[in-house]
């Protein structure tokens, strides 16, 4: 799926309710955990990086009429992106903040 980053979110979004970050309430509604001490993949770039350097960054779906705001797991870099890169990574409604 084509993503694009939501500039400015932070400003916007505090952080979620009963979660300390962004990226734990979505290893929460996602049922994932990316451990911090280990490496993963991020999906936006393909590059192996150090789990505590990932964000939960707030998107966007390209190319839809959806214009909901979603969580998913990316590196620093690739959290500010101003392209549209595709993912493969389960998006979590930041609506799920109300439950």
């Amino acid at each position: 799926m084509k993503i694009k980053n939501i500039t400015g979110s932070s400003k916007v979004s505090a952080k979620p309710k009963h979660f300390a970050s962004w990226l734990q309430f979505w290893e929460h509604f996602a049922g994932q955990t990316l451990t911090r001490d280990k490496y993963w993949i991020c999906p936006a770039c393909g590059e192996s990086i150090l789990g505590s350097n990932f964000d939960g960054c707030h998107v966007q779906k390209v190319d839809s009429t959806d214009q909901k705001w979603y969580i998913v797991p990316l590196c620093d870099a690739c959290n500010h992106r101003t392209d549209e890169p595709n993912v493969n990574v389960t998006l979590v409604s930041v609506a799920d903040n109300n439950k």
